[in-house]
């Protein structure tokens, strides 16, 4: 009996892992099915982009949904409002960004807390509190959330206040589920 029930067992096993091979085979899509467009058709971004770039943000399903480009950059930026100065030994470091929507259905959130400046040795840094709204007719500081349906475009600034002289490497965009490398700053 235990031979027997040792036999049934292993057969079992083995019809078990034969399926499973053949669902794992099945199930691995071939280039051009269920593989994401950017994966079939070579789009990529630019690895390491320079100001003036564009840079696309794809979906999940590889279909391009924006185009995003860092068009300037200022350090010691003193177009902020009166009674925001910078913390001493710190500055603003102001990024002009170019957001062009291309989503077919729905809108492209931008939040002005997904943005983060990576200076020289690595640290990230956040959005800084400073508004330029005494400054009507300058590119304005992005301060609320932006949905930008297909077709839509805005320019905004993003303010970054780092130790003065910092020597700075990329700013990056983290909107859900991705992250872009905008610009790269080493040369500013």
């Amino acid at each position: 009996m235990r031979t027997l029930f040792g036999s049934i067992l292993a057969l079992l096993l083995l019809i078990g892992s034969s399926v499973s091979a053949f669902a794992a085979t099945e199930a691995t899509p071939e280039a051009g099915e269920d593989t994401p467009a950017a994966a079939t058709s070579g789009e990529t971004n630019p690895v390491n982009p320079q100001i003036g770039d564009a840079v696309t943000l794809f979906a999940a399903n590889g279909d391009a949904i924006a185009t995003v480009t860092v068009t300037d950059v200022e350090r010691n930026w003193e177009g902020y409002d009166e009674y925001q100065e910078p913390d001493t030994g710190t500055e603003f470091i102001a990024v002009t960004i170019q957001i062009e929507s291309t989503v077919s259905r729905g809108a492209v959130e931008v939040s002005p807390y997904d943005f983060s400046l990576q200076d020289g040795r690595s640290f990230l840094w956040g959005n800084a509190y400073a508004t330029n709204e005494d400054s009507p007719k300058d590119v304005q500081v992005l301060s609320d959330t932006l949905q930008l349906a297909g077709g839509e475009d805005a320019e905004f600034l993003i303010v970054f206040q780092t130790y003065i002289d910092e020597p700075l490497q990329h700013v990056y965009w983290n909107p859900e589920n991705s992250l872009l490398t905008l610009a790269d700053l080493s040369d500013i």
